[in-house]
């Protein structure tokens, strides 16, 4: 459960407050996985690179090496989107 947060905190969002309009890059990162430069020389279409996270799990939203939260993909009329998920406070 979430503690409020002190009378002296702002809130995040007046935080930024004239800086609405500046835009940032964001990635979003569906896993990891480390090989040689040897291995990824090698590899041909079609082969698969094992990824440290599970089927179904969400996915990191970065800035730079900013973590942003979790998010889980959905579909959209566009393509694929993400839809942010309530952070926990063990990513805080």
């Amino acid at each position: 459960m979430s503690q409020p947060k002190p009378k002296d905190e702002k809130d995040p969002r007046q935080r930024y407050a004239g800086f609405e309009a500046v835009p940032i890059p964001i990635r979003v990162v569906i896993g990891r996985s480390r090989c040689s430069m040897r291995r990824l020389a090698e590899m041909d279409a079609g082969e698969v690179v094992v990824l440290d996270r599970a089927i179904g799990a969400p996915f990191d939203l970065l800035s730079g090496d900013t973590f942003l939260g979790r998010v889980e993909p959905v579909a959209t009329d566009d393509g694929i989107s993400v839809k942010l998920l309530p952070s926990s406070e063990e990513e805080e």
